[in-house]
């Protein structure tokens, strides 16, 4: 994808024995690598979590372990939301970061319940 023909520019960036393979954007290699629907598709899916956690946090009270750890999870994946914007050479991570977001939505659907249980009792 990257063109590798341009030796002047390389050598000039101190790249000269280097293989450049990706960009420097999580989102630009989502985009080249898988297409443009699946990065569309991941954008839909981060930022459904995101207001998911921020509309669950915004009423939570932290008095129970399940609404601080929706918060650290939430703070852990936004952090490396916003890393992948200018890094990508973090692929150790992108597993942890992918188990994160599905533990994310498992926590966020238990302080979900677990707000709608004392709504009702306080009724």
């Amino acid at each position: 994808v990257f063109p590798q023909n341009d030796y002047i520019g390389r050598t000039n960036g101190g790249y000269q024995d280097q293989l450049i393979t990706k960009p420097h954007s999580m989102y630009l290699q989502y985009g080249i690598q898988y297409g443009v629907v699946a990065l569309i598709c991941f954008m839909v899916m981060a930022v459904m979590y995101g207001v998911q956690s921020l509309k669950l946090c915004w009423k939570a009270d932290f008095k129970d372990k399940y609404s601080c750890l929706a918060l650290g999870i939430f703070l852990g994946v936004l952090g490396y939301g916003i890393m992948g914007i200018s890094n990508d050479s973090c692929v150790a991570l992108a597993p942890i970061a992918w188990a994160m977001l599905g533990f994310g939505f498992a926590v966020n659907a238990i302080v979900k319940e677990k707000q709608e249980k004392e709504a009702e009792e306080s009724k």
